[in-house]
């Protein structure tokens, strides 16, 4: 019975630090995932205007230009969906990493 009394005690003394550490992680998600958010949008008004462009004068992209619009939509479009609704933690550290793969 002590045994048990002391595990409860020491999960009460831990929660309240952990507790609070997801209080710091929480008070900046809506300004990172607001942030990912209108970067995504800006990048797909101009890769829709971009596109429209090249449809509307005939402008023919290759291959390579093709890739690389699709990568910069899977970069600035879904990994901010993936942050805003957590399903990956990591994705601030996962964009940044693409951003600068995709910049080089």
């Amino acid at each position: 019975m002590r045994e048990q009394n002391k595990i409860v005690e020491k999960k009460l003394i831990t929660e309240p630090n952990q507790i609070k550490l997801k209080r710091q992680i929480t008070k900046h998600e809506p300004i990172i995932s607001r942030i990912l958010y209108l970067v995504s949008i800006g990048w797909f008004i101009f890769e829709t205007f971009f596109l429209s462009l090249v449809k509307a004068y005939g402008y023919l992209l290759n291959v390579g230009a093709w890739i690389i619009l699709l990568i910069g939509a899977g970069i600035f479009i879904i990994i901010p969906i993936l942050h805003y609704f957590k399903i990956i933690l990591l994705c601030p550290i996962l964009f940044r990493v693409l951003l600068i793969y995709y910049l080089l």
